[in-house]
This record gives structure tokens, sequence and C-alpha cells, in this order.
């Protein structure tokens, strides 16, 4: 399930008893009303993080979770609906930080990767991302607290504005957080996240909890075949530049734009839609439009 990848395996069991004592903790404080012990709690391991992203050359006061307003993609967010609001984590993409978070990644797709492009392909951007993953490796109990303190202080925060959250855990990685911790999604119950994964999506649904949407994402070695008869959303990149209109179909299927915005646990009943669809992806960044990873409008 983590293809051959025994560093991610190894980072996934410590991150798994990580997140069963910091759920742990914020059961026995936050959730049974004590907030006060919850935050000198989370406190100390926000500081840790603080003073282990200043040893590597970031900032003094991180974070794992971006804000929707702060990410350009996710401020076209507010177009769709004001009723959610969305949180993102980005991690470094492939291999990195040393190991390698997109275990099913291609050739094709490390080339045209999104930590490459826009404001993640800055270098701030790229060395706050790069801490978060040796944070996440190296101290995954205080970054297990610190992830749990940030989806409790952004509920919060969302909820004071009359809005439901969405958390996106896999921005810019692979990770299986339904398999590494399914108590954090039971934890947050009333929250809903989503992921795309190059993961078999059919395969693992029955593992994945309720509150998780997951769209597989195609890739140059996608076949199409499978492609035009699978029963679940795919999300394709196409050989479409910026601002140039995606196909209304592709192998028979409606094409949703996904770059108005990024809220894709919302498709179907935003578009009002029954049957599989495909979200549609533009070519962003410097990439080589001549890649397969991209697929041509046409299909076949």
């Amino acid at each position: 399930m983590y293809g051959t990848n025994p560093r991610l395996m190894q980072a996934i069991r410590s991150n798994e008893g990580a997140f069963k004592y910091a759920l742990s903790l914020y059961r026995s404080s936050a959730l049974a009303g004590d907030e006060r012990k919850w935050r000198k709690i989370a406190g100390q391991s926000r500081d840790w993080f603080g003073k282990f992203s200043a040893r590597r050359g970031g900032g003094a006061t991180p974070h794992l979770l971006s804000m929707q307003n702060d990410v350009t993609k996710l401020r076209h967010n507010e177009g769709a609906t004001t009723e959610y609001e969305q949180v993102v984590q980005y991690l470094p993409p492939s291999g990195q930080s040393g190991v390698n978070f997109c275990p099913h990644s291609t050739r094709e797709c490390v080339k045209a990767c999104l930590w490459k492009a826009g404001r993640l392909g800055m270098s701030h951007a790229q060395t706050a991302s790069y801490i978060r993953g040796r944070f996440f490796i190296e101290e995954p109990i205080h970054y297990a607290i610190c992830l749990v303190d940030e989806l409790h202080r952004n509920r919060k925060r969302i909820e004071r504005k009359g809005r439901q959250m969405i958390v996106r855990l896999n921005g810019t990685s692979d990770i299986p957080w339904w398999l590494m911790s399914k108590e954090l999604f039971a934890t947050f119950h009333d929250v809903r996240f989503q992921d795309y994964t190059k993961y078999p999506v059919a395969e693992i649904l029955h593992e994945v909890p309720e509150n998780l949407f997951l769209i597989q994402s195609a890739h140059e070695q996608t076949d199409l075949f499978w492609l035009e008869h699978t029963a679940v959303p795919v999300a394709v990149a196409f050989k479409v530049k910026p601002n140039r209109p995606l196909p209304v179909q592709y192998l028979g299927k409606v094409v949703l734009d996904g770059d108005k915005h990024d809220m894709r646990v919302l498709d179907a009943e935003l578009n009002n839609l029954t049957e599989p669809y495909i979200v549609g992806l533009r070519m962003k960044g410097r990439v080589n439009v001549e890649s397969p990873f991209f697929h041509s409008p046409s299909g076949y």
C-alpha cells in the first residue's frame, strides 16, 4: 500500500502511535471542556516547532495548515460557496524531504508537480514545506499535536463565521492518512476532508472514512479505457494553457473546471451530478507542453 517505500512506511508507523497519543491528550482536555489544559499542551509543541523551523532557516512561528485567503487558488473557493472554508497542508512532494511522500508518483508527474508552480515554487514556500516534512519525520509527537491543534483552532475560527471546514492534508503529497490515523477522522467527524491521490480509489473505498473524499489523479500511465469506464471521479491534467477553455466532455464524461475552486468534495452537489465525471486541470508553471502527463482534450 505504501509502494516500495520503506522510509515512508517507517514514518507512517511512527506517526500512527504519535496521533493516538496526541488525540488521547486532545480528548482528555479540549473535548472534555478543559481548553486551558489543551492550550498548554499544544503551546509546548508549537514552541518546539518554532525552534525546529528556525534551526533550519524557516520562520519562528511556522504553521502546518495554510488558510483559504493565503492561497490564490483557494481564494477562488469564495466564488463557489460561502458555506464552507478550506485549509490545506503543503508537505514536500516526491523525495524532496528525504522521504518520498508520493509513493505512486510517476516520472512525468514529478516533472509537472504543482510544488514548482506559482507561490509554491518560491524559495520561502518550498523551505516551509520542506520543514513541515522533516517535522513529520523527525518529531512525530510534536507534529501530531500541532496538526490536531491547528485543526481544532481553524475549526473554531471557521465556525464563528457560520461556515463548515474542509481540509486537504495532501496539498502536494500523497500520504495514506486513512491508514495512518482513522481516529483523526473520527475525532473531527464534523469536518469534511478531501484529497487527490494516485492510490487506487475504487479498491480502497472500503477503508476510507465517511468524511474523507478521495479523487483519483490521472497521469501519463493511466489507461484511457479504464478512465472511460471507471465509476470514480478522476482529475485529469489537460494539454490546455492557463485561461484557455477545457473540453466540455472527455471520453463521454462531463468535465468540470477544477481550476475554478478546490472544493472537490462539493463537486457533485454543486453541479447536480449523479454520474462519474472528470475534473479538468490546466497546465501550470514552467512545464513541458509535450509531456505525456498532460492529456489531449480529444481523448483516444
